[in-house]
């Protein structure tokens, strides 16, 4: 209880009463928390251009004890992402990871690799790589770091490689041989492996193709979707 201090990514925004504003935040060692920023919407006060998402920000709080909310008395900014802000095709991109982030964390549940990989990858989109393959990527770590993990590599039923397609609710990749499903492009699958194991600033530099990222993205929402419906 009392004052903490924070490194946060700002998630979420919404205004609250006259002049207040609620803040989401997903901070190394407390995870997703909310709290209320007193005074945010006035156009002179010091928290109205800090707190803004996707910005790294340092927040002195004030935690009362048995109060789910955290009061922020004062943010100072880290670093901006002035290119995703200045960019609408990116900032709507970042804006879908922070969605996620927000909408499927458990509030008050830290994760120092899930805010470490978040913050990676608003980097390597700030450095303008390239946004898809790098949101793929951000889907395909979050369920992993969130214990959801999509086996890829080999079938979960032989270990065997070659065609087959990926079972969501099975929990990976199934080869021909054991069950037929309507086959995942060979492509689409060796895309999949590589951006759950890559380096984020190779995925940044690569070009891979809009086809392939469109059946990933498929695979993914549809992966988020099963797994976070069965928690409830």
């Amino acid at each position: 209880m009392g004052i903490r201090l924070l490194e946060s990514i700002v998630i979420r925004t919404r205004d609250f009463g006259e002049s207040d504003r609620l803040v989401t935040v997903y901070d190394r060692f407390l995870g997703k928390r909310t709290g209320i920023a007193r005074g945010a919407r006035r156009i002179k006060s010091p928290l109205t251009g800090t707190l803004q998402p996707p910005h790294l920000v340092r927040i002195q709080a004030f935690e009362k004890e048995n109060r789910d909310l955290l009061h922020f008395d004062r943010a100072d900014l880290i670093e901006r992402f002035d290119y995703i802000r200045s960019d609408f095709d990116t900032l709507m991109a970042t804006l879908k990871i922070l969605t996620i982030l927000e909408r499927y964390s458990i509030e008050g549940e830290p994760s120092p690799a899930m805010y470490d990989l978040s913050v990676s990858i608003l980097r390597g989109i700030e450095s303008k790589g390239h946004f898809d393959a790098l949101g793929l990527a951000f889907r395909l770590r979050f369920l992993a770091y969130s214990g959801f993990y999509l086996t890829l590599d080999s079938c979960i039923m032989c270990k065997g490689k070659g065609e087959g397609a990926i079972a969501v609710e099975r929990g990976g990749f199934i080869c021909s041989r054991c069950e037929k499903h309507p086959p995942i492009p060979s492509e689409t699958l060796r895309l999949l492996r590589g951006l759950m194991v890559a380096d984020i600033d190779r995925i940044a530099r690569g070009k891979p193709s809009p086809l392939r990222l469109k059946e990933g993205f498929e695979i993914m929402d549809r992966a988020l979707a099963y797994f976070f419906n069965k928690l409830g």
